[in-house]
């Protein structure tokens, strides 16, 4: 892994159109972009994988046989890659524009045909400007649906699935109200609840049972009680974060995982933003 890290800083990646094998080196990176696309929803179903294979022998007029072999290489070079960008770079050094849209057009297929997941569209922009694309290929999902007379610029439903209603940012009626303040239901129940540290993964208090109110700046009232952490508390959470980064899952994961896991944590964070 460490001659591959050197290879793309000294930017030797680029410079290989073909490697010694029974693939080029590209047609290998069309593989591994394919199953980019299959796994970074962090599951694979049966569709999407019998979609990558009838792709490649569509495209590249393989035998099953051979697709299957090309989709074994792939996989290894995934498993050992730091980060897709030497993939998508190989296929833009590899193949001119036309292709390079036609493959693409490959890899919306692959998102599409179990559902288009935020993630997969997020990949898809990032690939289409890697692969020196102005913008995504036409999806090849479901067809729009008509706009009503009324508003005739309503957008399409792949605008729907990649770029999401603004309604969706709007605030939900509110609910009920704490100290004068109007909260939503889902942040009037958090409050009510016994707040308490994240600490190795459990809701725990401080060690002291010590609290602090927390106030409200217009009012001057408290509207919660939080664990009133101190240096013992500190103690273990950075025992908790030594053990987590030496033991845990994180530091044993390939980039590309991590960047998926933080790519989720942000549609998570987007999707409950109004608490």
């Amino acid at each position: 892994m460490l001659e591959r890290l050197i290879g793309l800083l000294r930017g030797e990646v680029q410079a290989e159109a073909t490697e010694q094998g029974p693939f080029e080196r590209r047609l290998i990176a069309v593989a591994a972009l394919l199953l980019e696309t299959m796994y970074v929803d962090r599951s694979a179903s049966d569709v999407e994988q019998q979609a990558v294979k009838r792709l490649l022998m569509a495209r590249f007029q393989l035998p099953p046989e051979r697709v299957e072999q090309l989709l074994g290489i792939a996989e290894v070079r995934y498993a050992e890659a730091l980060d897709d960008w030497e993939f998508a770079e190989a296929v833009r050094v590899g193949f001119d524009l036309a292709d390079r849209q036609e493959i693409l057009a490959m890899l919306w297929e692959v998102a599409y045909v179990d559902g288009l997941e935020k993630l997969e569209g997020r990949l898809m922009k990032r690939l289409a400007a890697q692969l020196e694309l102005r913008t995504p290929s036409p999806s090849p999902g479901p067809p729009p649906v008509p706009a009503p007379a009324s508003s005739a610029a309503s957008p399409t439903n792949a605008d729907h699935r990649l770029h999401p209603p603004q309604d969706r940012y709007k605030e939900t009626p509110f609910m009920k109200t704490f100290h004068g303040i109007s909260l939503s239901e889902g942040t009037a129940a958090f409050l009510a609840r016994p707040q308490r540290m994240l600490i190795g993964g459990a809701r725990v208090e401080a060690v002291s049972g010590a609290t602090l109110p927390v106030v409200d700046p217009a009012s001057g009232e408290a509207f919660c009680q939080v664990p009133a952490g101190d240096a013992a508390d500190i103690d273990r959470a950075v025992a908790a974060a030594r053990h987590a980064f030496e033991a845990g899952e994180w530091p044993r994961m390939r980039p590309i995982d991590r960047e998926r896991l933080l790519l989720r944590l942000a549609d998570l964070l987007e999707a409950n933003a109004q608490e």
